[in-house]
């Protein structure tokens, strides 16, 4: 926001009076400045010289001047006012105001003096005083472009957008050429979503100011917004070349560069963000720790976090930074404070919402009714003032025709969500279904090129708003529309909710329900919501298949090797997983595992970040286990992944929170899981794996049964490599291993659920 500077009142004899009257200054208030020169000093002739020192910013000298004016004179309203301006802009702001406002009771009726006051209570940010003043100086004076424009900025502050779009638009008709108005408008239209006419105006201030770094940034993020991220680094890079000391313009660089998975980049420009030698805003410190948090750079996310919070306890960034951090290293507990702080600083933000359940999600401090409550409200908060939206489907009701199918996620590409849509896709049949891809990204890659090999129809939708992807899809006309996400990041569940298709399916992405009265149905298998266990905690009616997924790589993984036990290694237990999975629970587990298995070890993935290394040490010696049996593996590709396997001899999966995708590739490359179930959907993951497989004995139902298997196949290595090296045969001749099958069953069910929807249309159309 560029607020509107005090402006100069006009005092030249022969331009128009500053007092809105329309007449020329030496016809109308000249007169209450022309007294008989003192100490044959001409009054008017100084004022000038005093002006004329004003505008050539040489501040100091033109105060004098106007004192000595106030010497002879102590009611001149313009040289006072001036003072006002003076002692403003040298920041010296309460006396700068009481001068001007001490000026106006001279002459009430100055439409300058009225709007300079009003700019000024705008950059003070007393806008609500702000808004009769200026309205005071416009009824003076209608046509004052100036007014008006200090008009829009306080009505833009004080929430009234519209009535601040108006204000803008009438500055700009006074004055077509007037840079403020156009750029506060250009950014008010861009907070608006209203992208096409920001740009157009915004384009407008560079014609008129090409050096207008902040204006140029704000192009930068509109190109960003349209699904243009190389023309936005352009337009950011000129902006900081221009004004290279706003960390703002570095921090959103940073934010463009992340989106690109460009790690290196954005790492570089947060740095200089914070490296610029200028006390840094608690905003600046709470986003830098909140990018550093989804960078997975823990302890820097911490330490800025920190500092922001210390600046302003209530800061949203800081919340959000810490509930990141606490959650991605495993304090599950830190991690619901903070986002509960964050729900109530944000309450219409929808997705800290939807974070705050998918943390809640894996807690074991809250009862299923009360998660399944929380939901609930998620659907009463943002689902429920959409309903008017919803229409009756025109869709045709012929159950035999081709149908068209879409998907929704942010996951098109190297993500594990791909691994199980990836078979789907391929292997639909495009003679009965034709497929959309709604994908909630920029991110492109061979997955994401792969995927959209197998679209009929491949839509990007980041940049597209909630009520234009649901026109999207309603121009589409889908049929049965599927969400691949949940609760989780970049999810479109508010497009969901807006009910653009007549059958919404929820899938894969989130293992519990959305709350969403909206999505019809859920699917699922018997093992991770066994009949009656879950079906009360669901918005959704659960379909169960006879396995929730199935699964492809997109490429050939590596051979499954001979139980590295029985090769003189020593025995190697892994957890892969997430470390935002790993409680302090299950650590304590693992930690009586190694004791009652000497000599073996436990081997965990992405643990490169200092934060979490210190913490697995720490949490493990805390129960006696030395660091030397931990190893600890940094992030790697997914193909160096599945390597790592062939030095495991058994994985642990963490609960509550069960794996899913390192589960999956686990089995895949020889390694049986044991699993510890619940009666949550999440804490089945495991069990539906397993039971897919035949593995359902590895599935335990107590703690104490989890450990016994773990030392029952340690000292039981044959069998356990007989286990190995069937496991992959195990899963190819399961239903997850037969992805033309299980597409078959996707399709019949589709078909099943399409053909009871018309049928209930028949049933509601009204007799002739």
């Amino acid at each position: 926001m560029m607020p509107a500077l005090p402006s100069t009142p006009t005092t030249q004899r022969n331009d128009p009076c500053p007092c809105g009257s329309g007449k020329k200054f030496k016809h109308c208030c000249i007169s209450k400045q022309t007294l008989q020169p003192a100490n044959n000093t001409d009054l008017i002739t100084l004022f000038q010289l005093a002006v004329r020192s004003f505008e050539r910013g040489q501040l100091d000298q033109a105060a004098t001047e106007f004192r000595k004016i106030l010497e002879v004179k102590k009611t001149h309203a313009d040289a006072i006012h001036y003072l006002g301006l003076i002692d403003y802009q040298q920041g010296k702001t309460d006396s700068g105001i009481a001068l001007l406002v001490r000026s106006l009771t001279l002459d009430p009726e100055n439409a300058s003096f009225l709007s300079n006051l009003g700019a000024a209570y705008n950059e003070t940010g007393r806008f609500k005083e702000a808004i009769p003043v200026l309205r005071k100086a416009i009824h003076r004076n209608p046509e004052y472009a100036n007014a008006h424009s200090n008009l829009g900025m306080a009505l833009q502050h004080a929430g009234e957008f519209d009535s601040a779009i108006s204000s803008y638009r009438r500055a700009i008709a006074l004055t077509p050429n007037h840079a403020n108005a156009l750029y506060n408008l250009g950014v008010l239209l861009f907070s608006q979503d209203q992208f096409s006419e920001a740009i157009i105006t915004l384009l407008k201030v560079v014609e008129l100011v090409p050096q207008h770094a902040d204006c140029i940034f704000h192009l930068g993020l509109l190109s960003d917004k349209m699904g243009d991220p190389s023309n936005a680094i352009d337009l950011i890079s000129h902006a900081i070349s221009l004004a290279s000391n706003q960390p703002i313009y570095h921090l959103n660089l940073a934010l463009i560069y992340d989106k690109k998975g460009m790690p290196e980049r954005t790492i570089e420009h947060m740095k200089l963000a914070a490296a610029l030698p200028i006390p840094h805003t608690a905003t600046i410190l709470g986003e830098i720790g909140l990018l550093y948090a989804k960078l997975g750079r823990f302890s820097e996310a911490l330490s800025y976090a920190k500092e922001a919070l210390t600046l302003n306890s209530e800061l949203l960034s800081g919340h959000l930074a810490l509930g990141l951090t606490n959650y991605a290293t495993g304090h599950e507990e830190e991690a619901i404070a903070h986002y509960q702080i964050a729900t109530k600083l944000a309450p219409n933000n929808a997705t800290i919402q939807s974070d705050l359940l998918f943390f809640l999600l894996r807690s074991r401090k809250i009862d299923d009714q009360a998660l399944f409550n929380a939901h609930l409200e998620f659907a009463r908060t943002f689902e429920q003032p959409l309903k008017k939206l919803w229409k009756k489907q025109s869709n045709s009701t012929s159950s035999d025709r081709k149908l068209k199918i879409g998907y929704v996620s942010a996951d098109f590409c190297d993500h594990s969500v791909a691994m199980f849509i990836r078979p789907i896709l391929a292997h639909h049949d495009r003679h009965d279904f034709t497929v959309y891809c709604y994908y909630n990204h920029t991110r492109q890659d061979a997955v994401s090129q792969e995927l959209k090999s197998y679209a009929d129809h491949w839509r990007p939708c980041l940049q597209l708003s909630d009520d234009e992807l649901f026109a999207q899809i309603q121009r589409d006309e889908i049929d049965i529309l599927i969400d691949l996400s949940g609760h989780t990041a970049l999810n479109r569940l508010l497009v969901f909710a807006r009910k653009p298709a007549p059958i919404q399916i929820t899938w894969l992405g989130y293992a519990g329900t959305t709350g969403l009265s909206s999505m019809d149905y859920r699917f699922t298998d018997q093992y991770l919501d066994p009949p009656g266990m879950t079906d009360q905690f669901h918005s959704e009616q659960l379909i169960r298949l006879s396995a929730s997924y199935t699964f492809g790589l997109h490429f050939q993984p590596p051979e499954v090797t001979p139980l590295p036990a029985l090769s003189g290694q020593a025995f190697t237990f892994s957890c892969l997983n997430a470390h935002s999975k790993i409680s302090d629970e299950n650590i304590a587990l693992w930690a009586e595992i190694l004791k009652r298995t000497p000599g073996s070890r436990i081997m965990f993935g992405n643990s490169e970040e200092e934060a979490v290394q210190h913490r697995l040490i720490n949490t493990f010696a805390s129960y006696g286990i030395d660091a030397s049996r931990l190893i600890l593996k940094p992030r790697v590709t997914t193909y160096d992944f599945l390597a790592l396997h062939q030095s495991i001899d058994v994985a642990l999966d963490p609960f509550p929170y069960n794996g899913g995708t390192t589960t999956v590739l686990a089995t895949l490359m020889g390694v049986p899981v044991i699993t510890l179930s619940g009666s949550r959907t999440v804490s089945r993951c495991g069990a539906g794996i397993m039971g897919a497989v035949g593995l359902s004995d590895w599935v335990a139902t107590s703690p104490d049964q989890y450990v016994s298997i773990a030392i029952k196949y340690f000292h039981d290595l044959e069998a356990l490599s007989r286990i190995r090296q069937s496991l992959r045969d195990r899963w190819h001749q399961s239903s997850v291993g037969n992805p033309a099958a299980y597409t078959q069953e996707i399709e019949s069910t589709y078909r099943q659920l399409w053909s009871h929807w018309c049928s209930q249309q028949t049933q509601k159309a009204p007799e002739k």
